[in-house]
């Protein structure tokens, strides 16, 4: 009983049917029942047997006999107490189904709604916290991101010039990767020499190369857009970018590599 489910329609109607069935049947067994008890009293009361009278002196009474249209005996079986019981008990369970139903429904439907509120709530508070973390960051960082990057309304433009995002954080690893080739008398180069050159003299870890690698391969697809092969980012790859960004530039402070832009 406990895995039944009464707000399952089927299984109501199913247990309702089940219960109109055997009230009804119930119900027969005791009308005949009732009926055999008074046929045999009423046998006994009037049996040839019981010496009350002789068949020869048997009075019959007058019977007056009308026979019913057959419409109106199917009209009278029709409304006969029994059926009328069963077709309420009918109507009195369809009516409960409908009320259970309509109840069920509208608890689940606010319950989903409730729920999806709920989901959107911390789906937007969870973006806020986000770009907020990103944004102050980045300001840690002004002297090396400004004036390449415009950390103000950051948010929008994460969402709203996510190009601008991720070609400034291109150009920001460039400038940042010049001033640590100048430091260490390397050779100015393209992005990926330096990146290159700077790894090969174990100034750039595997973490810091992936890193670095990560923003030039972004920022070399919009700054060099395919015209066969569309890209087209969003906010998450902004979000990416930045995040990555953010940690490069955090390794790059704790090896003391952007002395160049204390005073910038």
């Amino acid at each position: 009983m406990k895995n039944l489910n009464f707000s399952n329609r089927y299984i109501l109607w199913s247990i309702i049917i089940i219960l109109i069935l055997c009230f009804t049947y119930s119900y027969k067994l005791i009308q005949e029942k009732e009926t055999k008890v008074n046929i045999n009293e009423t046998f006994e009361k009037h049996s040839y047997q019981s010496n009350e009278k002789e068949l020869g002196t048997y009075d019959f009474p007058n019977i007056n006999v009308e026979l019913e249209s057959e419409s109106e005996t199917l009209l009278n079986k029709f409304f006969s107490k029994d059926n009328l019981l069963l077709l309420f008990l009918l109507l009195y369970s369809i009516a409960l189904s409908v009320l259970f139903t309509y109840r069920e429904k509208s608890r689940i439907s606010k319950e989903v709604l409730d729920e999806k509120l709920k989901i959107e709530k911390e789906r937007i508070q969870s973006k806020v916290n986000v770009y907020e973390n990103i944004e102050e960051e980045l300001v840690k960082y002004k002297n090396v991101v400004t004036p390449e990057l415009e950390i103000k309304n950051l948010d929008k433009k994460i969402s709203d010039e996510v190009n601008y995002i991720l070609f400034s954080s291109r150009v920001i690893l460039e400038k940042v990767l010049l001033s640590i080739c100048n430091s260490n008398e390397i050779n100015e180069d393209t992005l990926n020499n330096m990146i290159f050159n700077l790894y090969k003299k174990k100034i750039l870890d595997p973490q810091t190369n992936g890193y670095a690698h990560t923003i030039k391969a972004f920022g070399n697809r919009v700054a060099h857009p395919s015209l066969n092969k569309k890209m087209t980012f969003n906010a998450k790859d902004a979000l990416l970018v930045l995040s990555t960004l953010v940690a490069l530039l955090n390794i790059l402070e704790a090896k003391k590599l952007l002395k160049g832009f204390e005073n910038a």
